[in-house]
This record gives structure tokens, C-alpha cells and sequence, in this order.
């Protein structure tokens, strides 16, 4: 702890690291201050050094924030907390889409690195500066302090030929730049937050507008059946025998042709069926390109929690390193005011005075400065972060089925991380009849064990063993809403078959087809068409419905 020992200060001279400093003091200690300050004359040196000396001994003894064998471990640990904090939040950016904000992130670390390597440096050069007091001034005094005018002069020319003014204002940078780099994190996860936001927003919206498109469709082609329907019976009904004015149809259909009419009915429909069709696949990209965008969210997502608890971390860690250097600024700048003003002294034993004041000083700045750099940079070489072991990743199909929302239905999800990795299906049950009623999946976890999952109808239906080498590598089918006489049964799973590939032999076979799909028209179906490693299954189910439990389905594997 350092004090300025100029005998006469002025008010205005106090600098806001000053002012700063006096909230740490306790209430003795800011009354000796105020004696000290009164003491501003130079008849009254002998009170000022003697009261100079009892604080700083007393500091000594007592410090009043923390054991100084502590300090060294607290500043390694602040500085190693926000480079791990950085490294982590680098590596789920990475996860995302967000290459531009990753960028700016990233730009700030290296900042915070480069940070940390000059006020490692500048650390030896306060030591050295120090040490180099003693090298070149302490060791060349008089003996027994005979020739103090002469030992006044070293101290002079040192302070002349040796740039402390330049430590003084890389102190103050150092300490800026930390709390610089605490405002621009603060100010980074707060953008990237709303940014999130905004992409929830849109993917939410282009959901919707999905949804509405796809059941408005499927409106329409519900309203086109009844309408063709009507027309094909209203030609043959015109077509045939002892219909009103026959003379005049009959007419009509000896210039055109009996079978215009009928013609005329096959083509409306081949029409509508092809605008259709077309419809349903620019949906169905929409869709695929959506599911997309649902996976990038998801690791937004996970981003945005990692950045929101490990900014309010590092916060109070860019605190103590700021503070840390904004205390060793102030030191070195009472240092600077003590080595200037020890020519002041009026007699022998003042100037001694002072100087052991210097020495008490100088003596723990020195071990400070040493400490950090040790802690911050042991052997010379700056900390490193631990590389974690990150959470798996996910890429999710989109959504096969249940567009329309319907059968009571909730959504659910197999992903766990516990599942294993690459042979995580030991069986499926596939209860099926017009169309998939229900699954139910059997997981193998990473401990040897199993998990059954029930989604839809619970009936056991047909089974599917997938042996300890084997994963199901695609999956194809429909999904849609048949024109079977049943429209409660919705937009469901039509048909489903899985595609079983052995690890070891790279042998291939089928199940299925499940579920026949009854009435569903081209136009009214969506493809199901997916490949990869599948680790589980999402989608829609009604686990209570007798029928028709599973509405949609979603395939998930492991990012590669």
C-alpha cells in the first residue's frame, strides 16, 4: 500500500485512482490520512515520516483485502477463467451459422490475449525497473550514509535517465484496456442475444406461413376432388340416355364426339393434379430448408446460454484484472512522486527516512510484479485453455407428416446423451395398417443398457431387430392426407420403410413398406426421403389414440 509523501499536496492534485482508493481504507486508516495531508510543511517533515511510516508498516502487517500469498493464485485463476471463457464461447460459435458475430468474438479474444502478453511484459519491466533502482542507486550510496548530498544526486539522475513515466502510463492502459474488454463482452452478448431473437422470430414466422400454405393447399385439393367430381357426373349424367332435351344433346354429341366429354373430365384432372404436385415439392423444399434452419437455431440457442453465464463471469474477472493494474499504476506513480521528491529532505536523517519508506515500498511492488508474471505466464509461456469436450451436435430432418396439427398430438424428441453414438437402435415396432399408427424404439445406451421409447398407437405391430453392428442408414416413404373416406386421420405417416446397413460388411437390406398409404394421391403426398447414420427419432404422437398415434416424424443423427 503506497502514499503520496510529498510534504504539500494541493486538492485539486488528487487523481481519481486516488479518490478510488480512499473507499478501500478503513476509517483509522483514512483519518491518519487526513493528519498526513494537514502535515504540509516542510517544519513539520519530521510528523510527516514518522505518521508515513507507521501506516505503511502497519499495511504491511494487516493488508486489507487479501493474504498476499493468495494474490498471485487469484490473478492466474481471473486470467485463465476469462481465456477458458473465451475459448469455450469461441468453439460453440463455431457450431452456428453466425460466421460474422463468431468474427467480432474471436477478434476479442485476441485482444484479451495480446492483453495479457504486454502486461506480462510490462510486469518484468516494473521489476526490472526496480531492481535496476537498486543495482545502479542503493548499491553506490556512501558508507554509513556520510555523503547523503551525493546519494540525493544518484537518486536525481536516476529518475532523469531511466523512463518510469513510460510504466506509469502503461499501468493506466493496461488497466483500461481490461475493463474496455469488459464493457465489449458485455456489449457483444447483448447483440448476439437479440440477434437470436430475431432469428427465433423469423424461423417462427416462416413456420407459420409453411403450415398455412401447406393446409391451404391440401384445402384445395380437398374442394378440387368435390368439384371434379361434380363435373365428371354432371357430363356423364348429360352423356346419358332420357336426359331433358336429349334431341339436343344427342345433337351435340354427334358434332363433337362422345368421348370429348369424357376427355375433357380426364384432363381437368391431370391439370390440377400436376399444379399440384408441383405445389407440394416447392413446399416440401421450403420444408427441407427449414429443418435447416432449425438445427442452426438450436445451437443458437445453446450459444446464447453459454455466453449469458459465461459473460456474468468473466465481468467480475475483467474487474480484478482492471483493478489490479489500476492498483499498480497508482503504486508506481507514488513510487515516481517519492524518488522525486526525496530531494526536498532538509536533513540527513529525513532523507534516510524517506528512503527506507522507498525500500518498504519498492520491496513489495517488486514481489507484486513478479507474481503476476508467474502466475500469468509460468516459465515464460502464457496459460492455455483446456479444450473441453463439447456436447454433441445434431442435424434434424424437418418434419414429415402433421402439418395440419391434428389428433390431439404433442411433440417429442429421443435426443439424450447418453444414447450410443453409432449403434444407438436395437429394435422398431411398427404398428401400421392404411397408414403408420405408432412406433415404438428400442435405444441402446453408452452404460450397455436399453430405453424403450412409445410414440403413437401402443400396439407392438411388426419388428424390426437391428443387430449390434447394424444402423439404419434411410429411411423413404409418404406422408400426407389420403382421400380414404376418414379425414379425422389427417396429415399423417402413410407408408414408411427403413434401409439396415452392417458396419462391418457394408450389407444393405429393407423393411417395410408399413402402412399402404389407402387413397392418398399424388398430389397430396410428401416424399419421405432421408439418409444418414440415425442416431433417433422426433416428430408427432398421440400416445392414447387407439389409431392413428403417430403423426409426423423427424430423423436425427450426429453432426459429423
Amino acid at each position: 500500500m503506497f502514499y503520496d509523501l510529498r510534504p504539500c499536496i494541493e486538492p485539486t492534485a488528487y487523481s481519481n485512482i486516488t479518490l478510488l482508493k480512499m473507499a478501500e481504507y478503513t476509517v483509522s486508516e483514512l483519518s491518519d490520512f487526513v493528519e498526513i495531508q494537514q502535515c504540509c510543511a516542510l517544519e513539520r517533515e519530521d510528523l510527516l515520516l514518522t505518521k508515513a511510516g507507521e501506516i505503511l508498516d502497519a499495511s504491511t502487517k494487516t493488508p486489507h483485502v487479501h493474504n498476499p500469498t493468495e494474490d498471485p493464485k487469484g490473478i492466474a485463476k481471473d486470467a485463465v477463467g476469462v481465456l477458458q471463457a473465451f475459448d469455450d464461447i469461441s468453439g460453440d460459435l463455431a457450431a452456428t451459422n453466425d460466421t460474422a458475430l463468431k468474427a467480432q468474438w474471436d477478434n476479442n479474444y485476441k485482444k484479451y490475449q495480446s492483453n495479457l502478453e504486454d502486461t506480462v511484459k510490462l510486469a518484468e519491466q516494473g521489476a526490472n525497473y526496480i531492481q535496476k533502482f537498486y543495482d545502479e542507486v542503493v548499491s553506490r550510496f556512501s558508507k554509513n550514509d556520510v555523503d547523503w548530498e551525493k546519494d540525493k544526486n544518484l537518486i536525481a539522475d536516476f529518475v532523469k535517465a531511466n523512463k518510469g513515466q513510460e510504466i506509469v502510463d502503461k499501468t493506466a492502459q493496461a488497466s483500461q484496456k481490461f475493463t474496455d474488454l469488459k464493457n465489449d463482452t458485455a456489449s457483444f452478448r447483448d447483440q448476439y442475444n437479440a440477434q437470436a431473437a430475431k432469428k427465433g422470430q423469423a424461423y417462427n414466422s416462416e413456420l407459420k406461413r409453411m403450415d398455412e400454405d401447406r393446409r391451404n393447399l391440401q384445402s384445395r385439393i380437398d374442394n378440387n376432388r368435390a368439384s371434379t367430381a361434380q363435373v365428371r357426373g354432371a357430363m356423364q349424367r348429360t352423356a346419358g340416355p332420357g336426359f331433358l332435351l336429349g334431341w339436343i344433346v344427342r345433337g351435340v354429341m354427334a358434332l363433337l364426339g362422345v368421348g370429348t366429354f369424357n376427355m375433357a373430365g380426364a384432363r381437368l384432372g391431370v391439370l390440377e393434379q400436376e399444379e399440384q404436385v408441383k405445389e407440394r415439392a416447392a413446399l416440401d423444399q421450403r420444408a427441407d430448408t427449414l429443418a435447416k434452419k432449425e438445427s442452426e437455431l438450436a445451437q443458437t440457442r445453446h450459444a446464447v446460454s453459454v455466453l449469458t453465464d459465461n459473460i456474468s463471469d468473466i465481468s467480475g474477472r475483467f474487474d480484478s484484472l482492471a483493478k489490479t493494474w489500476a492498483v499498480a499504476h497508482a503504486n508506481f506513480v507514488e513510487l515516481g512522486e517519492l524518488l522525486q521528491n526525496i530531494g526536498q529532505s532538509a536533513s540527513r536523517t529525513s532523507f534516510m527516512r524517506r528512503l527506507d519508506l522507498i525500500a518498504k515500498s519498492t520491496a513489495t511492488l517488486t514481489a507484486d510484479m513478479r507474481a503476476y508474471k508467474n502466475a500469468v505466464a509460468p516459465g515464460g509461456v502464457l496459460v492455455k485453455p483446456v479444450k473441453k469436450v463439447r456436447p454433441p451436435t445434431y442435424d434434424i430432418s424437418r418434419m414429415y407428416g402433421w402439418s395440419d396439427r391434428g389428433g390431439s398430438a404433442g411433440e417429442f424428441n429421443d435426443t439424450r446423451a447418453d444414447l450410443h453414438p453409432s449403434m444407438s437402435i436395437a429394435d422398431i415396432f411398427v404398428a401400421s395398417g392404411w397408414v403408420v399408427d405408432g412406433l415404438q424404439v428400442v435405444y441402446r445406451l453408452k452404460s450397455g443398457g436399453s430405453v424403450r421409447q412409445i410414440h403413437g398407437t401402443n400396439r407392438a405391430g411388426s419388428q424390426i431387430i437391428v443387430g449390434p453392428t447394424e444402423y439404419v442408414s434411410a429411411i423413404w416413404g409418404r406422408s400426407g392426407r389420403a382421400d380414404n373416406g376418414q379425414p379425422w386421420m389427417g396429415d399423417c405417416i402413410q407408408q414408411i420403410s427403413f434401409e439396415i446397413t452392417n458396419s462391418t460388411n457394408g450389407a444393405k437390406r429393407t423393411a417395410g413398406p408399413y402402412g399402404s398409404a389407402l387413397g392418398l394421391s399424388a398430389a397430396a403426398t410428401t416424399n419421405i426421403s432421408w439418409r444418414g447414420r440415425l442416431l433417433c427419432f422426433a416428430g408427432a404422437a398421440n400416445n392414447g389414440a387407439s389409431q392413428v398415434g403417430l403423426r409426423g416424424l423427424k430423423f436425427i443423427q450426429l453432426k459429423s
